[in-house]
């Protein structure tokens, strides 16, 4: 499968699609690319989402966790708040950790607070990703590479992710 989505981006590409004068209409697209930030795995994804979709709710829900930490919910060094979980969709669970800063200063473009999402399995951390919104009907998933996670850091994580992306012609 993954190898037939890359044959037919490939031919698209090769047909002039992706230039400023004929944009790639996608959905969702995976970019591996030097992110220059030790926290950053290199994979990078953009995809089409309705105003207020998955990030507003991602920013309701880390800022009222930041606001009011629940019993699930423990400090951590770094200026971390480390909340554990379950996420549903449809009839799918997923068990979650949420990294939220307790610095009330930095912000995501949703308007939430800086955050990662990690999910859980058999009580281990199995993946992060910052997700936030780039552009109006735009969200950037960046992937984090696994390490010591600090308020800091993910800042800094993100503003490498931005300006990455900044290089990219969107």
């Amino acid at each position: 499968q993954r190898a037939q989505i890359e044959q037919a981006v490939r031919t698209r590409i090769a047909a002039g699609e992706g230039c400023p004068e004929k944009p790639l209409d996608t959905q969702l697209l995976m970019v591996e690319d030097s992110l220059n930030h030790p926290l950053l795995s290199g994979s990078l994804g953009l995809l089409e989402s309705q105003q207020g979709t998955i990030t507003q709710r991602f920013a309701e829900v880390t800022r009222q966790l930041q606001q009011q930490p629940t019993q699930n919910c423990r400090p951590l060094q770094g200026d971390l708040l480390a909340c554990v979980g379950t996420e549903t969709r449809g009839d799918r669970q997923t068990n979650v950790m949420y990294l939220i800063s307790t610095d009330t200063t930095i912000m995501m473009n949703s308007g939430g607070p800086l955050a990662a999402r990690c999910v859980m399995k058999d009580q281990q951390v199995v993946g992060c990703n910052i997700v936030d919104e780039y552009a109006s009907g735009v969200i950037f998933d960046i992937a984090l590479a696994a390490g010591e996670y600090t308020s800091d850091g993910l800042r800094g994580a993100r503003d490498a992710a931005l300006s990455k992306l900044g290089e990219y012609r969107l």
